[in-house]
């Protein structure tokens, strides 16, 4: 997970990387990732 900490402005952006043998396997691990994810607006 990257993305910015401060901002000038109302948008945020961070995103996810992940790889492995297949789309579907990355995705799973993605997905994983995603549902650990603790946002605080």
């Amino acid at each position: 997970m990257f993305g910015k900490r401060e901002i000038n402005g109302h948008c945020r952006l961070g995103a996810l990387l992940a790889r492995d043998i297949s789309v579907e396997k990355t995705l799973e691990k993605v997905e994983r990732a995603y549902a650990k994810l603790d946002v605080k607006l």
